[in-house]
């Protein structure tokens, strides 16, 4: 069973500044091919010694959620935060976005 959408604790603006970078690299796909392996034989130590990840820095999990979605499974990545409210003010912001490009 595969999920049609995964929600990912990240909004916009943290994506640009923290993962961008990260996923623009020409080695980001060979990157997490060779992690999806490690995480597939269920040696997880592993992770802590390969050389081109930091598991330690806090986006290692978004990497995973992020990349599981965009390549590796058919689902559709929602960026989300902590409070439903910050939630709603974004996805708000956006349609009125979007009417004004409509407009133009």
């Amino acid at each position: 069973m595969e999920p049609d959408n995964v929600v990912l604790e990240m909004c916009d603006d943290r994506y640009k500044n923290e993962l961008y970078e990260i996923m623009a690299s020409p080695t980001y796909s060979s990157t997490l091919q060779d992690v999806h392996q490690i995480l597939d034989t269920g040696n997880f130590d592993k992770l802590l010694d390969y050389p081109n990840i930091a598991v330690d820095q806090g986006n290692f999990e978004l990497l995973i959620g992020l990349d599981q979605c965009s390549y590796r499974m058919a689902c559709k990545s929602i960026f989300g935060d902590r409070s439903i409210m910050i939630t709603e003010k974004r996805y708000h912001a956006k349609l009125q976005m979007l009417k004004m490009y409509q407009e133009a």
